[in-house]
Parts: structure tokens; sequence; C-alpha cells
């Protein structure tokens, strides 16, 4: 019995990567900084990197990532705290 206990530990995962996008600030909104964050459904993002080639031409690079989850900025950190931390107990 306690073998197939220990599998059973084994077999969760132990640890998982959470993302939440945060709003832009007063600063960059006053910057007219443009949100570089694009999200999927499917627990992926796409960070935007605005870079220059050596003549000058402006383009974005685009960076894939996937996590564990994935929460917009309409999500409040006691949101996501109380969604992630309810698997714990």
């Amino acid at each position: 019995m306690q073998q197939q206990n220990d599998q059973q530990i084994k077999d969760v995962p132990r640890i998982r990567v959470i993302v939440r996008k945060r709003p832009l600030n007063k600063r960059e909104i006053q910057k007219n900084d443009f949100d570089n964050i694009e999200m999927f459904k499917n627990n992926k993002l796409i960070v935007k990197e605005l870079k220059s080639k050596l003549d000058l031409t402006k383009y974005i690079e685009e960076h894939h990532f996937t996590f564990d989850a994935v929460y917009d900025d309409a999500a409040t950190n006691e949101m996501v705290r109380s969604i992630i931390t309810k698997d714990l107990c």
C-alpha cells in the first residue's frame, strides 16, 4: 500500500508555473507605451519586443511561451491565489 501511495505522489506535478499579466501602469499609459503581451486560451502568450535592424528599420520580434496557467490583467492577485491554492488543500 505504501508503494502505491509513493507512486501517486510521484505522479503529481510538484512545480507549476502560473502567470498573471499585469495592466499597464500610469507612467506607461502617459508614455503611450503599447501592451506587448498577447494571450491565448490554451495557456500560451506572446511577448512582442520592439527592435531595430542595423539600418534602423523597426520591427517586432515575438517570443512564444507556454505555462501551466495564464491569467489576464482583469484577474486580481486574490483571485489567482484562491484558484491555485485550492489544489494544495
